[in-house]
């Protein structure tokens, strides 16, 4: 015979969800310009992806951005955080305990935080961000990528997000969401949400003109 949940037990779990969504939606008080960057955790992809990966690392840490990433050693995530460390930066890693116990973390950041699950990790993430970026990635990538996007045509929270597309790796799904659109399940354009660009040079400069990085976007805007 199944066990029967109690409703009190059921209305608890609810308000718990219903609050940390709350916070996940808070808009970040930060000391430095952060940029949360979404990317492939897979050494499978191609080895220009890393590259890219790696070059935006360092034009962060040229820039006095902070890198905030899923914590990974591996990939577009090792790349991307191995060369922002080495260029000098700054990097907040976030990752789920049972992702640190399954593969390696990334050595020698600035910050590893360990969360309990997936879900805390993307708040975490949003919390401690100005602004999103996505390189080339699988499942996860793509979760992030529909995730935010969400959250932001819904009005629930304004951080820019930058999409970059190299030799249109991303040109499939920004069909499939301009299909959608026409379709009428989607009520905003996506370019009215996601900014794409086709090189990491471009990225700063794209937050740049959105305003992302509050107080600290002029000095940003000088540097570039």
């Amino acid at each position: 015979m199944a066990r029967k949940t109690a409703p009190n037990v059921l209305k608890s779990v609810f308000i718990l969800q219903s609050k940390v969504m709350e916070q996940t939606l808070e808009q970040p008080v930060l000391t430095r310009p952060s940029l949360c960057v979404f990317c492939g955790g897979s050494n499978e992809g191609p080895t220009t992806h890393r590259g890219i990966a790696a070059q935006l690392g360092t034009i962060l840490a040229e820039n006095g951005v902070r890198l905030v990433f899923g914590g990974g050693s591996e990939g577009l995530m090792g790349s991307i955080s191995a060369a922002c460390l080495q260029a000098g930066g700054t990097v907040h890693g976030i990752i789920p305990q049972f992702l640190k116990d399954k593969e390696q973390p990334a050595n020698n950041l600035s910050r590893l935080e360990v969360v309990e699950t997936l879900h805390i990790r993307t708040q975490r993430m949003a919390q401690e961000s100005h602004a999103f970026c996505a390189l080339p990635g699988g499942f996860g990538t793509i979760e992030e990528i529909l995730e935010f996007s969400t959250w932001r045509s819904l009005g629930r929270q304004n951080h820019p997000f930058v999409l970059v597309n190299p030799d249109g790796f991303w040109s499939p799904l920004l069909r499939f969401l301009e299909q959608v659109h026409q379709l009428g399940y989607i009520r905003h354009p996506w370019q009215e949400v996601i900014t794409e660009v086709h090189s990491v040079e471009e990225v700063l400069p794209a937050l740049v003109r959105e305003e992302a990085f509050g107080l600290h976007t002029d000095a940003i805007a000088q540097n570039l």
